[in-house]
């Protein structure tokens, strides 16, 4: 056999398979166009039952929907009313009860605020004494520099003597020029012989304002119980015009009775 003639028998072997192929083919779209046709068929009848079985089931929800909303509006109304009423006492109580609590928050609010005014007073009574001793030590720290100074120039005075006395190239040295007079100072505040009493215990009086008193000659309680407002404000100065004397003299008093 010639090249040719294998050549033409693989030709025709070619085709004979693909027309048996084309014919398989052709059959597979025909049994698909039938399954295709048979589903679709079956699909459209079970959706209509479908929709038959839910329309019959939405219209029993619907008729108990409405049996429901009509059995429920009579107990509804029922209810409004009496939740109203209980609504209408809780409101009440409420009420009453936020209107004691206003009364009662005011009442405390007004003694706190007193309290503080109290202890702001204080405060400031303390205050001002503590300024005023402040204002006292730094005068005596002022009257002892002057006191030194006063002794020092009176050492200077001396040892200036000194040299005036000692010649200096046979003559004798220039006299230095005299010292300044020292201020005089303050005698201190006698001490009282009788045992003193804690006036930090009346109140508005700190430390710093019984040390002032004590300054002053005041250390007991039947001394200040003694003493008027007009005569203790002029011991105090400008301090005393920012205190209750009266108050003091008052406590004071009664310290002295127990």
């Amino acid at each position: 056999m010639t090249l040719s003639d294998e050549i033409r028998n693989l030709t025709q072997n070619m085709l004979a398979g693909h027309e048996s192929r084309t014919v398989a083919v052709a059959g597979i779209r025909t049994s698909t166009a039938q399954e295709l046709a048979e589903f679709h068929a079956t699909h459209q009848a079970l959706a209509a039952e479908q929709r038959e079985q839910l329309d019959e089931h939405m219209n029993g929800l619907r008729r108990d929907t409405t049996t429901f909303l009509s059995d429920t509006a009579g107990a509804r109304q029922a209810m409004a009313t009496q939740q109203r009423k209980q609504l209408d006492e809780h409101m009440d109580g409420l009420r009453r009860d936020t209107a004691g609590l206003l009364k009662e928050l005011d009442v405390a609010h007004q003694a706190m605020a007193k309290e503080q005014r109290g202890r702001l007073g204080t405060e400031r009574e303390r205050l001002t004494s503590d300024v005023a001793v402040m204002r006292d030590r730094f005068q005596a720290e002022q009257s002892k520099m002057r006191a030194d100074l006063s002794k020092a120039q009176q050492v200077w005075s001396s040892f200036s003597r000194q040299m005036q006395r000692r010649p200096v190239g046979g003559r004798r040295a220039a006299a230095p020029p005299p010292p300044r007079s020292p201020a005089k100072e303050a005698p201190p505040a006698s001490t009282e012989d009788a045992v003193a009493n804690d006036l930090t215990v009346i109140r508005g009086i700190g430390p710093a304002m019984q040390h002032r008193l004590n300054k002053a000659g005041f250390y007991t309680y039947v001394q200040l119980a003694k003493a008027t407002p007009t005569e203790l404000r002029q011991v105090l100065g400008e301090v005393g015009a920012r205190v209750n004397i009266e108050e003091w003299v008052e406590q004071a008093r009664e310290l002295e009775l127990k």
